[in-house]
């Protein structure tokens, strides 16, 4: 790659462009999967939830209008009486198809009688109802769709439903639809308005930090360029490996959507050290392309080093029994691979070319004058931090490990939670919905369970088991009942030896297992009439997912950090023969990770779906600093003559560097902190303070034990020579 940029950075950048054309067209075709249940292990409950969403017309195929008189309001007042009457009127009318019969539109007007409320509109009314005065603040009318409408077209017919229903108007009432579709348009409504906003933001952010670190445009416009390519080829690869191609990896997930933001971050990183460098041996005079050449065979090799380390650790996510979180660990070692090519070849080529004429030539000159000290004011600041260790490097230690321990210790107590209404923002028009629903008629009025039931549905005595299916779970606690019955549903069958039941529900994530087991007990004449019978809904895919992520947390960890230490240890066993240089390099993420997870119980954030990739993120992002500073200091070892000296410049440079990154970094996802979901506000928040904490593990703690292990090598009598590729052939005076 040296030898590339060297002697033909016009070809190379050539091959970059054609790369990123081809991998940009596969990359057009990429697709997000938001459904949490994507995340669902391999298992027998997951397993017959898929056949209810693949078998069976199950999406969209009911839609609750809340008919709402406000808090002093009563909707079985006239008033309320008329709203409920338009809704129905304007669901009659319209072109939807909607399911035979009376279970097309329910609606409590139609059940109330004269001498008050029946026990169909009680059903329907909310929980506030007093029987003795007919007065309730709210009610419903249920709009079921035809059953055998695919998912796609019951998801338009909602939303079109939801439209046509802003017709209805009777003063002092509010009428509000309700569905998975309608929630879901208002989801997609309301990021596409906010992600412009945080993404402007941190590119603001990042633009003023790199215009800080760098103070040249060009060098700020190649890192902007090297993001994009990076992250078109991540795309690109990813649809390639997709289910549409290759079918290695599923689609991408919610959980993969913070792929791009890694990369920014990573991508960034290498871009600022790559620069710095070759920055760096201008100033002791090298010509451009011996300066672009070095930075490539010294940096390279440490960013080489850094991005196997990394695709290792998040390969290792490849063990996690929920499949997104493999498929993350895989476009994320894409992605940072693609990192590695795109901005060691592109940013020391386009720098040679530009710098490679005269006037270009001057103003390094000129810049070499005014810059004899070799550094910029935050390298030099990040120098000083270099006494710590010259120091004190036993107490530092010392420090480190107590915290270590108690943040450690902490951690081992956080919580895991996942919920497909964390994702809901509380503030947003379907969060205040979803409050009103609960307050008003006890949950959430989309939820479906479902009952899939194995057996010869054709025989006599199973069909009229199933037939009896509203009558036998009317009783059941959260199933919603109508006129003395289940509101039960039964899906179109697919064959003569499998049936499903969709029922209404109420019992939310928390009672999800308990409404099973009831149900599975209410279900015990169909299992009587030779069926078998699976009680299966999103909440308990959920609660099943939530254990395998609990249960992978501590595991996922352990392979990371074990899988990173073994490499490390043999890449300096072999090339340095100085195994125990691998151990020190992973001394500052081993310490990042305790105190990440002590930090995360301070705070109060649990694990979730996001949150849950920290520790990966604490070792993806604090190993490669590692490897930066271990790196630079066996150079800055062999060229100077003490320890201690090598340890200041190791921290001038790459400190610099480093830190230059790190804002960037901690810029582009601190930024998630103003989003409005919760999940996202807590992983911007905790991956910003991992980064923080990785520089100053990296530079703190990373040198006390280069300094001990120093000072243990000389006494052993050690010395060392630079490398040849280290020499600087000075081909150019100063001044």
């Amino acid at each position: 790659m040296a030898r590339a940029v060297e002697r033909r950075p016009g070809i190379t950048l050539a091959f970059l462009a054609v790369m990123t054309v081809v991998l940009g067209g596969f990359a057009a075709g990429q697709t997000t999967d938001t459904e949490l249940t994507s995340f669902a292990p391999d298992s027998e409950l997951a397993d017959a939830f898929d056949r209810i969403q693949e078998d069976f017309a199950t999406g969209g195929a009911r839609v609750q209008v809340v008919v709402d008189a406000g808090p002093s309001g009563n909707v079985l007042d006239p008033a309320g009486i008329e709203a409920a009457e338009q809704v129905e009127a304007v669901a009659r009318a319209s072109d939807i198809p909607l399911a035979d019969g009376r279970r097309g539109v329910a609606s409590f007007a139609a059940a109330v009688q004269a001498d008050g409320v029946s026990p169909a509109a009680a059903s329907l009314l909310s929980r506030d109802l007093d029987p003795a005065t007919a007065s309730a603040r709210a009610g419903l009318v249920v709009v079921e769709l035809d059953p055998a409408l695919p998912d796609a077209d019951a998801q338009e017919a909602t939303l079109d439903l939801a439209e046509q229903l802003e017709v209805v108007d009777v003063a002092g009432i509010d009428v509000d639809p309700f569905g998975a579709a309608i929630l879901s348009d208002a989801l997609q409504a309301e990021s596409e308005d906010e992600m412009p906003r945080l993404l402007s933001l941190s590119l603001f952010l990042i633009v003023a930090i790199l215009f800080l670190q760098f103070r040249t445009v060009s060098d700020v416009v190649l890192g902007f360029v090297g993001l994009i390519v990076t992250i078109t080829w991540m795309f690109g690869f990813a649809v390639v490996l997709g289910p549409d191609h290759l079918g290695l990896v599923g689609n991408f997930t919610q959980i993969s959507t913070i792929v791009p933001v890694l990369l920014i971050g990573l991508g960034i990183d290498y871009a600022i050290h790559l620069t710095s460098r070759y920055r760096e041996e201008q100033r002791h005079g090298l010509a451009p392309p011996d300066a672009a050449a070095m930075a490539v065979r010294t940096v390279g090799g440490a960013l080489v080093l850094a991005t196997l380390t990394t695709v290792v650790g998040f390969l290792t996510n490849l063990v996690s029994p929920l499949p997104p979180i493999a498929d993350f660990g895989v476009f994320t070692a894409v992605g940072v691979t693609s990192a590695l090519v795109v901005m060691t070849l592109l940013v020391p080529s386009a720098r040679r070319l530009l710098d490679d004429r005269p006037r270009a030539l001057a103003r390094a000159t000129r810049r070499r004058r005014r810059e004899r000290s070799g550094t910029n004011g935050l390298a030099a600041f990040m120098g000083r931090t270099a006494a710590v260790a010259e120091r004190a490097p036993r107490l530092t230690l010392a420090i480190a490990l107590v915290v270590t321990v108690v943040a450690g210790g902490a951690g081992s107590q956080i919580e895991t939670s996942f919920s497909q209404d964390d994702f809901v923002p509380a503030d947003s028009e379907p969060g205040m919905l979803i409050d009103k629903l609960d307050t008003l008629f006890g949950g959430d009025l989309s939820e479906s369970t479902f009952v899939l039931i194995d057996g010869d549905v054709t025989d006599a005595e199973l069909a009229a088991a199933i037939a009896e299916a509203p009558e036998l779970l009317a009783g059941v606690e959260d199933v919603r009942s109508q006129a003395g019955a289940a509101q039960v549903s039964r899906l179109p069958d697919t064959g003569p030896d499998v049936a499903a039941l969709m029922i209404a529900t109420t019992a939310g994530q928390d009672r999800a297992e308990a409404l099973a087991s009831d149900l599975d007990a209410a279900l015990v004449p169909i299992r009587d009439a030779g069926g078998t019978t699976t009680v299966v809904s999103e909440s308990l895919v959920l609660d099943e997912t939530l254990d395998a992520l609990t249960a992978s947390q501590t595991q996922g960890i352990a392979i990371t950090l074990l899988g990173a230490l073994t490499l490390l240890i043999a890449y300096f066993g072999v090339v340095e023969r100085k195994p125990l240089l691998g151990a020190i390099t992973m001394v500052p993420s081993i310490a990042v990770v305790g105190w990440v997870l002590g930090t995360m119980v301070l705070l109060d954030i649990s694990f979730n779906v996001l949150t849950a990739m920290v520790a990966s993120l604490a070792i993806g992002i604090g190993v490669p600093f590692g490897i930066h500073v271990t790196h630079r200091f066996m150079e800055d070892r062999r060229r100077y003559e003490t320890i201690d000296e090598a340890i200041r410049q190791t921290v001038t440079h790459t400190g610099g560097a480093m830190a230059g990154s790190a804002a960037t970094t901690a810029a582009g996802f601190g930024v998630l902190a103003f989003a409005s979901l919760l999940p996202m506000q807590q992983f911007g928040i905790i991956v910003a303070v991992t980064i923080v904490y990785s520089l100053l593990a990296s530079v703190l703690i990373q040198p006390s034990c280069l300094k001990l292990w120093g000072e243990w090598r000389v006494r052993r009598g050690e010395q060392a020579e630079l490398h040849e590729h280290e020499e600087r052939r000075v081909l150019e005076p100063v001044g």
